[in-house]
Formats: C-alpha cells, sequence, structure tokens
C-alpha cells in the first residue's frame, strides 16, 4: 500500500510540474505580448502627438489664408 501511495504522490507531483511549467510557458508569451502592446501603444501615442501638432500648424495656416483672402476680395 506504501508503494501505491508513493507512485500516486510521484505521479501527481509530475502532473502538478508539468502543468507548473506549461503555465510559465504561456506566461513568458504573454509577457512578451504586452511589452509589445505597451511599444506599440507609445508609437501610436508619439504619432496621435505629430498629427495633433500638425493640424494645428495646418489650421494657423489656414485662417492666415482666408485673412489674406478677405483682404483681397472686393466688397460685394
Amino acid at each position: 500500500m506504501e508503494i501505491e501511495s508513493a507512485e500516486y504522490l510521484a505521479g501527481a507531483g509530475g502532473v502538478i510540474s508539468l502543468m507548473l511549467s506549461i503555465i510559465a510557458y504561456l506566461l513568458k508569451f504573454l509577457l512578451q505580448d504586452f511589452r509589445a502592446l505597451q511599444q506599440n501603444l507609445h508609437e501610436v501615442q508619439t504619432r496621435y502627438q505629430l498629427m495633433e501638432v500638425a493640424m494645428q500648424a495646418m489650421s494657423k495656416e489656414l485662417s492666415a489664408l482666408r485673412l489674406q483672402l478677405q483682404k483681397k476680395a472686393p466688397p460685394v
């Protein structure tokens, strides 16, 4: 009976060890994906800021052009 329980414990220990190894393996990929996601988010934020600055510059330019056109247009 002691041999059976020892075999059972060894088998259970092996299964638990295997399951923990699989979990660690999958966590490794999860962390890699999370880091890649953080990097992509930072890239998107940077591009958004650049686009926002470009839109502000275009808005100023359009306002200046509108003022020039209003000054050149003959009164109706």
